[in-house]
């Protein structure tokens, strides 16, 4: 069956144009009936027309408003289960990434005010976005810890700067950085850091080897690569002072002790030694420790939980970073003191120092 053909004047827009010209007319014909001014006949039948017209496309766009808000409503009741699963998941996905994003832009927004250089940041967030999915598992897992001592080390530095006189003394107060173990890492970058001074005291109890200085730190691997940093700092001015302490005196007159001390003071570095001795104050051994005071401003202190026996190097060792100005004072104090007391080496500097480890970049050039 075919549908009828619409006549001429079928359409809504005819529809409306007669209604509104209808209107017009009859205002039209009832001002030249009870009014003299025909001009203004004129004028009233077209006002009414016009707003005739306009009711009738008000009352249109009314009823496409209302229809489109049904149609809208049915189609969100047809969805699926399933379909408003997933458009619930694309509304919480959307925002779970705006939070995201102002997270990153908060986060980022602090790097910028930080001191810390932002082009190191950046290299460090832009190798870690290259690590691909097929890396071993355990090189993940080692980067992984990495990233994560890094920021407990950062996170050590905030607490150094906000707890203040709220921090407990000792070398082991919160208001210190520590390292559970023998570090290496802090050594050489403080060396490569400094710009004014290195002020270090090395006892044999730790630097040394088991008898004598042969096999501790001076003959090692980091021992070589602490003295070619130093090397590098005394090229930038910086003034190093080394005090050797002996607990037993005897140790002074080791050959290869000797020979370690004559490369050092050939370099540049200002050595002293000091042995304990009766003739020592009474309460010498208790401004003895082993640490390293980095241009006035950072103590670098090494800290032994087993006693000595046996003349063995201690078996465990906490490293610690220090910024308290009462600290620094007291090792400041503590370095200058043993320093007076102390006094250069003795022996004959014209003979040959005892032979070491290969001299590699220890000797001089």
């Amino acid at each position: 069956m075919t549908e009828p053909v619409p006549g001429p004047f079928s359409s809504p827009i005819i529809r409306k144009i007669g209604a509104s010209v209808a209107a017009g007319a009859f205002v039209l014909g009832m001002s030249f009936v009870f009014a003299e001014d025909k001009a203004q006949g004129v004028f009233l039948s077209v006002l009414v027309g016009g707003i005739v017209l306009l009711i009738g496309f008000l009352n249109d766009f009314d009823h496409s408003i209302d229809a489109l808000v049904t149609s809208q409503a049915a189609a969100i009741a047809a969805l699926t289960a399933s379909q408003k699963a997933d458009f619930e998941l694309l509304s919480t996905t959307q925002a779970a990434s705006l939070a995201a994003f102002s997270k990153a832009t908060l986060t980022y927004s602090k790097v910028q005010e930080s001191p810390l250089d932002v082009a190191r940041v950046q290299f460090l967030l832009e190798q870690a976005g290259h690590v691909g999915p097929d890396t071993s598992h355990l090189l993940i897992g080692l980067a992984d810890l990495e990233i994560s001592r890094l920021g407990l080390f950062l996170k050590q530095m905030h607490d150094a700067d906000t707890l203040g006189d709220n921090a407990r003394g000792g070398a082991e107060g919160p208001f210190s950085i520590a390292y559970h173990g023998e570090d290496r890492e802090w050594l050489l970058g403080l060396t490569s850091v400094s710009k004014k001074s290195i002020d270090a005291i090395s006892l044999s109890t730790i630097d040394a080897g088991v008898s004598n200085y042969d096999g501790g730190l001076w003959r090692s691997d980091l021992g070589h690569r602490y003295l070619e940093e130093q090397r590098d700092a005394l090229r930038r001015e910086v003034r190093i002072r080394r005090l050797f302490y002996f607990d037993r005196p005897e140790i002074s007159q080791d050959a290869v002790f000797q020979g370690i001390c004559q490369r050092q003071r050939g370099i540049g570095i200002q050595v002293r030694i000091l042995e304990s001795s009766p003739r020592l104050p009474a309460n010498i051994k208790d401004l003895v420790s082993d640490f390293i005071v980095f241009d006035d401003a950072l103590g670098y202190e090494m800290s032994s939980a087993v006693a000595m026996a046996d003349g063995h190097r201690p078996e465990r060792l906490t490293t610690y970073l220090s910024v308290r100005p009462e600290r620094l004072r007291d090792l400041r104090g503590r370095f200058e003191k043993l320093w007076e007391l102390a006094h250069e080496p003795t022996w004959d500097e014209d003979s040959d120092p005892a032979p070491t480890t290969e001299a590699g970049p220890l000797e001089e050039a």
